[in-house]
């Protein structure tokens, strides 16, 4: 099979984007993906992120807790693989948690 086209789509700022192959012969491939962003603001569910944050916030948790917890449920955050004690600090700050 030769590729004939490939279109990118990216869904607003967020970390969401796809990929179109157009093959020759017409047969179409599509591949979702998570792309890098560079601030918490940009991840789609970022609202959802933060109001979990302050949820354990309120309950007492560390950021530690607070980034083991964010880790265990599967959140990811920009630029790394998981999320760490300073993570949860600098967003807390930025956010006036």
């Amino acid at each position: 099979m030769m590729l004939e086209r490939v279109e990118l789509i990216v869904v607003g700022e967020t970390e969401r984007a796809g990929l179109v192959c157009h093959w020759v012969g017409g047969t179409v491939t599509k591949h979702a993906f998570t792309r890098p962003v560079r601030r918490f603001e940009q991840l789609e569910n970022f609202d959802k992120l933060l109001a979990r944050v302050i949820d354990l916030r309120s309950q007492g948790a560390t950021a530690q807790i607070i980034a083991d917890a964010l880790n265990t449920e599967g959140w990811a955050p920009p630029k790394k693989d998981s999320f760490n004690a300073p993570m949860i600090h600098r967003l807390g700050t930025c956010q006036r948690l």
